[in-house]
């Protein structure tokens, strides 16, 4: 279950991501922007989306979900059931209370948010100046090139895949290498050291999780 939680998660970013992209693809179609990004991009972004989301729908719908998530021993199938039990969260979520919707979904906004002004200050800081819908375009058509399987983790291919991201939203191939060099620097490379740092102090953090699970543990009328 916390597997299925944690995709569940990644899924809620994702899908606020996708339909911010799809808007910005909207933008870009209708020349708005005045970006020059191919036409078969945001076109791309607005078939394969709907059709992502309404398979999450048809799979994760009340009536098969159960089909979908119980244990068979085989595991590519249990590994879709956990997928399906994700998407069964998330849809969840639009029954939650209001209030924990917006949080939700603002939490994953003001995320991607940050992440796109991050891009973009990077590319300002060599003098590219990109509109924000290519830009949004771009960036999210590289992170999700990112995504895929490649060899070393993936060492030297991330920044190529947010370099051609700039070059898509209309950044010139040098402006870009720089600007994505220098975003990855500072969205990925220092947070990493924070990471390392607070390694020292995860041995406390593990007996305060002991702490308070066997204070949970306790039954109220002991505690009285």
């Amino acid at each position: 279950m916390a597997s299925a939680r944690v995709i569940a998660l990644e899924t809620m970013r994702w899908a606020v991501l996708t339909v911010a992209t799809c808007v910005a693809a909207t933008v870009v179609l209708l020349d708005v922007s005045g970006g020059h990004v191919p036409w078969e991009v945001p076109v791309a972004w607005l078939v394969i989306t709907p059709a992502c989301f309404a398979g999450g729908l048809w799979i994760s719908a009340p009536r098969r979900c159960d089909r979908f998530t119980q244990p068979t021993g085989n595991w590519l199938r249990d590994a879709l059931g956990v997928a399906v039990r994700a998407l069964v969260l998330v849809r969840k979520l639009v029954h939650s209370p209001a209030r924990l919707i917006v949080r939700a979904l603002g939490g994953a906004a003001l995320f991607w948010a940050g992440e796109v002004l991050c891009a973009w200050a990077a590319l300002r800081a060599f003098g590219v100046s990109v509109a924000v819908a290519p830009l949004l375009l771009g960036y999210t058509t590289g992170y999700v090139s990112m995504g895929l399987p490649l060899p070393a983790g993936g060492s030297g291919s991330v920044d190529a895949a947010m370099t051609a991201g700039f070059v898509l939203a209309g950044a010139p191939l040098g402006g870009a290498l720089l600007g994505a060099i220098a975003f990855r620097l500072f969205s990925f490379w220092l947070p990493a050291i924070g990471a390392l740092v607070s390694l020292a102090t995860l041995r406390g953090l593990r007996a305060r999780l002991h702490a308070v699970a066997e204070r949970r543990a306790v039954p109220p009328m002991a505690l009285g």
